[in-house]
């Protein structure tokens, strides 16, 4: 009942192949000339299937080279040749014999032959060396490949050496008692097989023949001297047989025996022998026997035979008795362990469902019986297979078939201790499965056919008598469960309480079915609460019960479906182990539990509870689960009875509880902050509670009550009338109405109201009026407004991100492209290639690269990727010496005025940068004002930034660089958007849009922020918040250009995953004396430097496919810590990149790369 999967170490037609089918399945054959296993051919598998499965020895020899395969019967033949010989050519295996005797038999059966050999004589080699005659019968047939071309030879062989040599023992014998007629008289008269073994008085054997020693492997040498009870079994000789013959003999003159005899190897042969003495000779014995062990084990197998067919006769008499169920499937599965010689059986049904339910079984554990209690008949088990297939299913060994180590099969057939299985289908007289019969043998093995056919036989009868019994016991339950359920329901019909009900109901079903605890149980979540139980040698278990502490899976069953059931306690997987002890120590063995439902709901449950394990059967599942749907239902009308007759008993309280029920309502109607009004069509107020009386005389200086009309009440405010009209007019269309709306003086601020309008309408359903709820809601508005403005604000901040992820990412692939061009631009100025004109045309077009460099530098300032490099700045230093270029961009219609205090703290920027964002802003303010002038004003101040800062700083210590202008200004929808990328007010060709944003993405990625504060014609000011620095200034470094370029030169090592990046960059790099050496990925660079390449410099680019080229700098260090490494990047991320690694910015000229270079050589 477990899956058996294709064993796939094995091909199909080497099953069951014994030795020598492990050994071919095992060689590789590829380095042979039949080549590897799967490609051979289909005649010679199919050969080689028979060859391997038959009882006598044959051999197949294939193809050209005649390569030979035997089975394990063929291995006495081969002898010492053998393991060695499978697979050999036959002209190497028999090589003493095979030009005289075997190539030219050979021969003629690949010509087409069939050739018969009868007791033919051929002389072969010992493993001793020796050459010895020995004697065969066989045929050797050819074999045909898929076109009808002989391939090989199937040839089965038997050897009679031992035959030939009993026959010349015989003739000596014969001859000998002609020679000593008086002597060998009693010999000749006794003689009935070819060994003859002659023993003294003592039992000592004197003489062998050649008989003797071919029957038993002794040899004349081993036995001569020897006792004669060698030859007996160890229980004989325990027993003192040898002797016994010994003594018949002597006393009667010769002792028949009939019995094992034992050979050298310690294998076993039944001989039939005669014991003799010689009275002529001084009182020695003749021992003469002869091999029956074929005639024996055929007379025992004829006699199991007909003791089988006789335990069938016997079975069938009883199987048509009218005996009850379990008596029959104990009888079919005692004869089925009897008739197999299996230490287990088992009979497995089809229920409703399609499933294998065990219907009984011999010898299995209980955990192997819980275990396969219910089978998947569609599964890949056995019992699955073969009520798929309609055939038997034989397992001669579950440890070999392939099963997971710890899979749930396997470890069930070890708790019964099986190890071999055979499952046959048990059929109805219609053909159609019904079922399964089983045998299983607790050591491997393989039925033969014999007990196989006669257990068809058996399988036969037992479906015809479990269809019977079946059939018979259905009629009886079905009977005795109707005489059940009517008496039942009788009785429960006259009690009234639920609990009486319950207890009746538990004490029957106990009585009946034998059971140690009965209860009806209903559930409060997962507490299961017991009122009443019948119990019988077990304690009471009335009270409450978590379900919970039985584990999660219990727990589920009880959701999933209507009958939870468990046979044995001890062995169901579902149990947790405090779960189990638990069970068992309420002596709970085995129970039932029918889960009841209402609305889906589970509500409750009946519980039917064994102290023993006890197999529930599906009648009995049936049967509880109806006994339970009429005790739910009994107990429902108990319980609806019970309401009916409280009801009628309690009305007068009900009443006086609903009146003050009502005066509460009216008293909360009235306290309650809500403003409740109700009016008539007419707009008369029919009820109105002291809230809405309160706002009204506070709104329109008027207090309302019941019966005023309430427009009547405004005819002195026409504008608030007019206003409470329409709002009562849309309550009255006669649906429900909500909306906001602002009440009292448009000249005060004016609360906001959240109004609900519903109908009021009369029993008949006709609208009589409208009622109000109305809320104050000013406050909720204003926490909303701001919200939402909260989530503008956040919104702007998500989309300036995504706008920077983008131009940041187009900066770097520009980056990419302008590498080669300024490069290549640059190498053609520097050659000084073509003439003026051409010279001309590069240098324009350099210019326009370097404005392209410009623009990708501002993109990555506002994408916030630019390449910092953030020191302390002596920000009034940096700001007075930026002042005459100021004023030289801004022109002489602007005054520029400086402040600067220079006791201000060092601020955290890079200078470059701050001086270029500095610069945009003074070109912003001077475009600003170029119409008629105006005054461009730059100051820095210090500021410490707490929570709640306009510009949203974390809060700290900064420093401030204010360029205000008396220009143009912006309104709010143009300072939205001021520092968008590519957004301009300048007009075409007048701005890139740029300026600003790459201010921001500076400020932003320093830690800072850009604050813009502007109106319409009266000008703009812009901030650009930095973060004071907590660094000391660093000394003043020569310029990188400065550097020479030390007079050495090496190979450089150049990766890139840019093609052109790397050839323009490859050019500079041979122009500055390098030998330069290629890789277009981190990976390919460290494949040359694992290679032992003598590489002096590595320039890699940082963002490639794969690894980094700071992943790649990491590696270089470890693997050459004193390389110079020189990361070139289009793209300034520096997370993951190391402070320490020197770093040049693309697109970059020859010089820059030299000064680069000579820096970073200058540090190594």
């Amino acid at each position: 009942m477990a899956s058996v999967p294709v064993d796939k170490t094995q091909p199909a037609f080497l099953a069951d192949g014994g030795e020598t089918g492990l050994l071919i399945g095992a060689r590789d054959w590829s380095g042979t000339a039949l080549g590897p296993i799967a490609g051979w051919p289909t005649p010679l598998k199919t050969a080689i299937g028979i060859m391997l499965t038959a009882p006598s020895p044959v051999s197949i020899l294939w193809g050209r080279d005649r390569i030979q395969l035997y089975n394990d019967a063929y291995i006495p033949i081969a002898a010492g040749r053998h393991p060695a010989a499978l697979g050999r050519p036959a002209a190497r295996n028999w090589s003493e014999a095979y030009d005289t005797f075997l190539g030219p038999l050979l021969d003629r059966v690949f010509a087409g032959e069939t050739v018969r050999i009868d007791e033919h004589a051929v002389l072969l080699r010992t493993p001793s060396g020796l050459t010895e005659q020995r004697y065969f019968n066989g045929s050797f047939q050819p074999l045909r490949d898929e076109a009808g071309a002989v391939a090989g030879v199937f040839h089965s062989l038997s050897e009679v050496t031992g035959n030939k040599a009993a026959a010349e023992d015989q003739r000596r014998a014969e001859q000998a008692l002609r020679d000593s007629e008086i002597r060998y008289r009693q010999i000749v008269e006794g003689a009935e097989d070819y060994a003859i073994v002659r023993l003294d008085d003592r039992g000592i054997i004197t003489t062998w023949n050649t008989g003797a020693e071919r029957l038993t492997g002794f040899t004349e040498r081993d036995a001569v001297g020897q006792p004669g009870d060698i030859l007996f079994t160890p229980e004989d000789r325990a027993s003192g047989r040898a002797d016994d013959e010994l003594s018949r003999a002597a006393r009667d003159g010769r002792a028949l025996n009939e019995r094992w005899h034992m050979r050298r190897d310690g294998s076993r042969f039944w001989a039939s022998g005669l014991m003799m003495r010689l009275d002529a000779d001084g009182g020695s014995y003749l021992n003469m026997f002869r091999d029956r062990t074929s005639e024996h084990e055929a007379e025992a197998a004829l006699a199991a035979e007909v003791a089988a067919l006789g335990r069938l006769q016997e079975i069938s008499t009883r199987l048509v008795s009218d005996e009850a169920p379990q008596a029959v499937y104990d009888a079919i599965l005692t004869a089925a362990a009897d008739l197999m010689g299996s230490e287990c059986a088992s009979i497995q049904m089809l229920d409703a469902a399609g499933d294998l339910k065990l219907l009984a079984h011999h010898g299995y554990d209980p955990r192997s019986a819980a275990y396969w209690q219910t089978v998947d008949a569609e599964s890949e088990s056995t019992c699955g297979i073969a009520m798929t297939t309609g055939e038997r299913v034989i397992v001669p060994d579950v440890e070999l078939s392939g099963l997971a180590h710890e899979s749930g099969d396997l470890r069930s057939y070890r708790w019964s201790g099986m190890r071999a299985i055979q499952t046959t289908p048990l059929l109805s007289r219609a053909g159609k499965p019904i079922g399964m019969i089983s045998t299983h043998w607790k050591r491997p093995h393989v039925p033969p056919e014999r007990d196989l056919k006669l257990f068809v036989v058996l399988a036969r009868q037992a479906a015809d008598a479990i269809e019977r019994t079946t059939a018979q016991a259905k009629l009886r339950e079905s009977e005795a469960r109707q005489a059940f359920l009517l008496s039942l329901s009788d009785a429960i019909r006259l009690l009234r309480t639920p609990a009486e009900i319950a207890s009746t109901a538990a004490e029957r079903l106990g009585e009946r079915f034998g059971l140690s605890r009965v209860f009806y149980a209903e559930f409060f979540g997962s507490l299961m609460r017991v009122e009443r139980d019948y119990t019988r040698g077990v304690e009471s278990l009335v009270g409450e019960h978590d379900l919970g502490a039985f584990g999660p899976d219990l727990l589920r069953a009880y959701h999933d479906r209507p009958i939870v059931k468990v046979d044995d306690v001890r062995t169901d997987l579902r149990f947790s182990d405090g779960a189990r002890a638990g069970l068992l120590a309420r002596q709970v063995g085995a129970y039932l539990d029918v889960v009841l439902y209402e609305n889906e709901r589970w509500v409750s449950l009946l519980a039917l509870q064994s102290a023993r394990p006890r197999r529930w059967s599906a009648s009995e599942e049936g049967l509880f689960r109806e006994v339970g749907e009429r005790v739910k239902a009994a107990i429902e009308r108990a319980r609806a009875e019970d309401r009916l007759r409280e009801l009628n008993d309690t009305l007068e309280r009900r009443v006086d509880e609903a009146l003050a029920e009502r005066n509460m309502l009216a008293k909360l109607v009235e306290m309650t902050d809500i403003m409740i009004m109700a009016v008539d069509l007419d707009y008369t107020i029919l009820a109105v509670n002291a809230a809405n009386a309160d706002e009204f005389a506070r709104l329109y200086g008027v207090r309302p009550k019941a019966g005023d009309n309430m427009l009547r009440l405004l005819d002195g405010q026409p504008e608030h009338q007019e206003q409470v009209r329409t709002g009562w007019a849309l309550g009255m269309r006669g649906e429900p109405v909500t909306f906001v709306e602002g009440y009292g003086e448009p000249s005060r601020a004016r609360p906001c109201y959240e109004v609900n309008f519903r109908p009021l309408r009369d029993e008949s359903g006709r609208q009589v009026g409208v009622y109000q709820f109305v809320t104050d809601v000013t406050d909720r508005l204003r926490r909303e407004a701001q919200l939402a403005e909260a989530q503008d604000a956040l919104r702007q901040s998500q989309k300036m991100e995504a706008m920077g992820q983008l131009t940041g990412g187009v900066a770097h692939d520009f980056n990419n492209l302008l590498t080669p061009i300024v490069g290549s631009l640059d190498l053609l100025q520097r050659r000084q290639l073509g003439g003026p004109r051409e010279q001309r045309l590069i240098a324009g077009a350099m210019q326009s690269a370097e404005r392209a460099k410009t623009l990708v530098q501002r993109l990555l300032a506002f994408a916030r990727r630019q390449p910092l490099q953030p020191v302390p700045v002596d920000l009034a230093k940096l700001v007075a010496g930026m002042g005459e270029l100021v004023a030289s961009t801004t022109g002489p219609q602007i005054k520029v005025v400086v402040e600067a205090p220079e006791d201000l703290p060092l601020a955290k920027a890079d200078p470059n940068q701050l001086e270029m964002a500095l610069l945009n802003l003074a070109v912003n303010a001077r475009d600003a004002m170029e119409d008629g002038g105006g005054t461009l004003r730059i100051s820095t101040r210090r500021e410490d930034v707490a929570a709640g800062h306009r510009t949203q700083l974390r809060p700290g210590r900064y420093l401030c660089l204010s360029v205000a202008d008396t220009g143009s200004g912006m309104d709010e929808a143009t300072i939205a958007r001021a520092v968008e990328p590519f957004f301009s007010t300048k007009g075409v060709g007048k701005g890139t849009g740029l300026g600003l944003s790459m201010v921001h993405g500076l400020a932003s990625q320093l830690g800072g922020a850009l604050a813009i504060q502007s109106r319409p014609g009266l000008g703009t000011q812009v901030e650009l918040w930095l973060p004071q620095s907590t660094e000391e200034p660093q000394p003043a470094r020569p310029a990188a250009g400065t550097s020479a370029m030390p007079a050495t030169r090496g190979t450089a090592l150049l990766v890139d995953d840019e093609e052109l990046v790397r050839m323009s960059t490859g050019d500079m790099l041979s122009d500055l004396g390098y030998a330069v050496v290629e890789a277009n990925s981190a990976e390919a660079a460290l494949r040359l430097l694992h290679a032992g390449g003598p590489f002096d410099l590595l320039v890699t680019d940082h963002m490639m496919p794969g690894l980094t080229g700071t992943d790649l700098a990491r590696q270089v260090r470890t693997l050459k810590p004193g390389m110079p490494v020189l990361l070139v990047s289009g793209y300034a991320e520096r997370g993951g990149v190391d402070p320490d690694l020197a770093r040049l910015t693309k697109p970059f000229r020859k010089d820059e790369l030299a000064a680069s270079l000579a820096q970073l050589m200058t540090a190594h």
